[in-house]
C-alpha cells in the first residue's frame, strides 16, 4: 500500500517513526494538493467555457465527418457513421478489411508521428479542439501511405515527407 503523510491517524504530530493509519478513508489520502495542477485545471476550464463545449462538439463532428468523407476512399470506413445518434462526436474508429489495425497504428507513430490507438480491430482517432483540417488530411495522407505499403505484393512505401515538427495528437 502507498501511504503519504496525510494519511496517517495523527498526520500532524510528524512522527515518522511509527505509521498509523486512519480508520477511514483519509488513510488512502497522499499529501496536500497540487496547487499548481488547481491553477492549471483552472485556466482549461476557462478556456473550454470561454470556446464552448457546444462550439467543440460541433467542430469535432466535422472533423470526424472529413475524415469518414476522405478515408473512405482508401478503404477505411467508421465503425460507427459520424452523426448516427449511436457515434461520439469526437471518436472515429476506422476499419479496414484488408489492414491489421495494430499494425497500421504503429506505422502511423513511427513513420508519421500520428498518436492513434488500435482498439478491437479498429484504428481509434479521438478529434480534440486543437485538431484542423489539417490534421485530418494528413492522416488520410498518412493512411493511405501505409495501407498502401502493407497490401501484400506492394513495394514498400519510404516514410512520409511530411515535416512534423511536433507530433500529431488525433488518439
Amino acid at each position: 500500500m502507498i501511504v503519504g503523510w496525510k494519511g496517517s491517524a495523527t498526520p500532524f504530530d510528524f512522527t515518522p517513526q511509527e505509521l498509523s493509519l486512519a480508520a477511514d478513508a483519509r488513510r488512502f489520502e497522499l499529501s496536500t494538493m497540487s496547487y499548481s495542477a488547481a491553477v492549471g485545471l483552472l485556466t482549461s476550464i476557462k478556456l473550454i467555457t470561454g470556446i464552448g463545449l457546444t462550439a467543440i462538439s460541433e467542430h469535432a463532428s466535422r472533423l470526424a465527418a472529413d475524415l469518414a468523407e476522405q478515408t473512405a476512399p482508401l478503404g477505411w470506413a467508421p465503425y460507427r457513421v459520424p452523426g448516427e445518434r449511436s457515434a461520439s462526436g469526437h471518436i472515429v474508429s476506422l476499419r479496414h478489411p484488408a489492414a491489421a489495425a495494430d499494425g497500421v497504428q504503429a506505422a502511423l507513430a513511427s513513420q508519421h508521428n500520428i498518436s492513434t490507438s488500435s482498439r478491437a480491430g479498429g484504428i481509434r482517432v479521438s478529434l480534440h479542439a486543437y485538431n484542423s483540417s489539417d490534421d485530418i488530411r494528413a492522416l488520410a495522407q498518412a493512411l493511405a501511405s501505409v495501407t498502401h505499403a502493407r497490401r501484400p505484393g506492394s513495394p514498400s512505401s519510404p516514410p512520409s515527407d511530411r515535416s512534423a515538427p511536433t507530433r500529431l495528437s488525433i488518439g
